[in-house]
C-alpha cells in the first residue's frame, strides 16, 4: 500500500468517525426533542379534555361528541382516561391502537409522584394528577406520534445519504490532498534516483527550509557532501598510494634488471643490494603508514585505549628516531609537574608513538642542522606538546594543505618522504579527542602544538 493510499484511508477514517459521531449526536438530539415535544403535547391534550369535561361539581358536562366541535387537532390513536379523587373513571375515549395498562397500583404511584411517562412500542403515554375547580383528577393520555417519528426517520435517511455521499467525496478530496502533499516528496525521490556514485556533485533543491521536507533535503545534501568528500579522498588516496608504491618498486626492479645484465664485482653487488634494501625499508615504512592511515578510518571503538605516559613515550620516540638517523638532534624539555598523572593521557601507545615519530622526523628532516626542540607541559587542564623546527618556512599556499595525505610542499624537493606523516599525525591526535595547531609565522621557526586530554579529564 502506497503512502498516498494510506494517508487517504486514514483521512477517510477520521472524517467518517467525526461525521458519524456528529450525526449520531444530531439524531439523538432530534429524537429527544421529538419525545419531549410529544410529551408536552399529550400533557396539554389531557389538561384540555379534563378542563372541558369537569364542572365545579366535578361532573361531566355532557356527551363527548359535544366537545369534538371545540377540539382542533386530535392525536393519532388517542386514548384518554380521567379518574376522580375516588378513583372512579369519569371519562374515557378510545381512538384505537394499543392502550397501556392503568391499574390501581399504577394510579397510586402517579398520585404519589405527580406525573409519569410510559412507552409501549410506538404508543406513548403521559399520566399526571391535576386539580381543577377544587377537584383532584388523574389524567392518562396516550397515542402515537406518527408525524414526529416520520420527521426523525426522514432526517435519519437524509443524514445516512449525506454520510455515504460525503465519504465518497472525502475519499477523492483526501486523495487529491495527499497527492499534493506528497508532490515535494516525490520530487525528492526523483532527484535522489538521478544521483549516482559516479556523479556526487548534484544536490537536491530545497524549496522551503522551514518544513520537514526542507530539513530532509538539507540533511540529504549534507550526507552527499560527506560522501563526496569521502569518495574524493578515497580516490585521491588510491591514486597517490598507487603512485608512491609504484615508484620504489620501479626503482627496485630497475636496479635488479641492471644487476642481471652482466656479472659484476662483489663491491658493486653490495652497493646495489644496500640501495635495494634501503628502498625496501622505505617501502615497508610507507606500507606501515598506509595501514595506520586506513586504521584511522575504522571505528574508534575497535582501537584499544588505556593510560599512556607522554614523557616516557617522548623519550622512546627520541631514542628511536636517533637510532634510525644518527644525524638528528632532538632537544627535549619538560615543565615540572607535581604528579605523573599530569603527563598521562587516555590513548593507544602504538598510534601516539607513530604520530610523535612522524612529527619529530618531519621537523628534523626539514631543519638545516637536523635539530628540533620539543617541550612538554602538563600543568594545565591539557597536556601540551610543542615542537619547533628552524627549517625553511612553509609557503602560505601550502599551509592549508599541509595535513592532507600525500601533499608535499615546494620545500620538500630532494628530501625523502611520501607526504603521509603529518596527515597520519593529525588523524591520530583527533582520534584521541585532541588537536594539532601549526604556527608557520613564528620567528623561531615552524611550531607544531599538540593538545591532548589528560586521562582523568573527560574526553572531548
Amino acid at each position: 500500500m502506497t503512502v498516498r493510499t494510506r494517508l487517504t484511508l486514514q483521512f477517510l477514517l477520521l472524517a467518517a468517525l467525526v461525521l458519524g459521531f456528529a450525526f449520531l449526536i444530531l439524531h439523538r438530539s432530534a429524537s429527544a426533542f421529538r419525545q419531549a415535544e410529544f410529551k408536552e403535547r399529550l400533557h396539554k391534550r389531557g389538561l384540555f379534555i379534563a378542563g372541558s369535561m369537569v364542572q365545579p361539581t366535578g361532573k361531566a358536562v355532557g356527551p363527548f361528541h359535544v366537545l369534538e366541535r371545540h377540539i382542533a387537532v386530535r392525536i393519532p390513536e388517542e386514548n384518554i382516561r380521567i379518574f376522580d379523587q375516588h378513583d372512579s373513571l369519569i371519562h374515557q375515549t378510545a381512538g384505537g391502537g394499543t392502550i397501556p395498562p392503568f391499574d390501581a397500583a399504577l394510579r397510586d404511584r402517579i398520585r404519589a409522584q405527580g406525573s409519569m411517562s410510559m412507552t409501549d412500542g410506538l404508543t406513548e403515554m403521559e399520566a399526571f394528577s391535576v386539580r381543577i375547580d377544587g377537584q383532584d383528577l388523574l389524567v392518562s393520555v396516550s397515542g402515537r406520534d406518527v408525524y414526529g417519528r416520520r420527521k426523525v426517520e426522514y432526517q435519519l435517511k437524509v443524514m445516512l445519504i449525506i454520510f455515504l455521499v460525503g465519504l465518497v467525496l472525502l475519499f477523492f478530496v483526501g486523495r487529491a490532498f495527499a497527492k499534493r502533499a506528497l508532490t515535494p516528496l516525490n520530487t525528492l525521490v526523483s532527484g535522489i534516483r538521478e544521483i549516482e556514485a559516479t556523479d556526487l556533485t548534484r544536490r537536491l533543491a530545497v524549496r522551503n527550509k522551514h518544513d520537514e521536507l526542507g530539513d530532509l533535503a538539507t540533511a540529504f545534501n549534507g550526507s552527499l557532501d560527506r560522501l563526496e568528500r569521502a569518495f574524493n579522498a578515497q580516490r585521491d588516496f588510491i591514486a597517490n598510494a598507487s603512485h608512491e608504491l609504484r615508484t620504489p618498486l620501479t626503482v627496485i626492479t630497475g636496479q635488479l634488471d641492471v644487476l642481471l645484465l652482466k656479472d659484476r664485482d662483489p663491491a658493486e653487488y653490495q652497493r646495489t643490494i644496500t640501495s635495494i634494501l634501503e628502498d625496501v625499508q622505505g617501502l615497508s615504512r610507507l606500507c606501515d603508514q598506509l595501514l595506520l592511515l586506513a586504521q584511522m578510518d575504522s571505528p574508534i571503538a575497535n582501537i584499544p585505549f588505556g593510560p599512556v605516559r607522554l614523557d616516557e613515550l617522548l623519550w622512546t620516540v627520541r631514542s628511536g628516531s636517533i637510532r634510525a638517523e644518527p644525524a638528528y638532534r632532538i632537544h627535549v624539555t619538560m615543565q615540572e609537574v607535581e604528579d605523573g598523572s599530569d603527563l598521562t593521557v587516555h590513548g593507544n601507545v602504538t598510534l601516539l608513538r607513530s604520530a610523535l615519530m612522524n612529527l619529530v622526523e618531519n621537523g628534523c628532516k626539514y631543519a638545516p642542522d637536523g635539530a628540533v626542540f620539543v617541550h612538554l607541559n602538563g600543568t594545565g587542564p591539557r597536556v601540551i606538546l610543542s615542537l619547533t623546527s628552524r627549517g625553511a618556512r612553509i609557503p602560505e599556499e601550502d599551509r592549508e594543505r599541509i595535513f592532507l595525505p600525500f601533499h608535499r610542499s615546494r620545500n620538500s624537493k630532494g628530501r625523502p618522504g611520501h607526504g603521509i606523516g603529518l596527515a597520519l599525525a593529525l588523524r591520530v591526535v583527533e582520534a584521541h579527542g585532541g588537536e594539532i595547531q601549526m604556527d608557520a609565522s613564528a620567528e623561531e621557526g615552524t611550531v607544531f602544538t599538540v593538545l591532548l586530554n589528560k586521562a582523568e579529564a573527560p574526553r572531548a
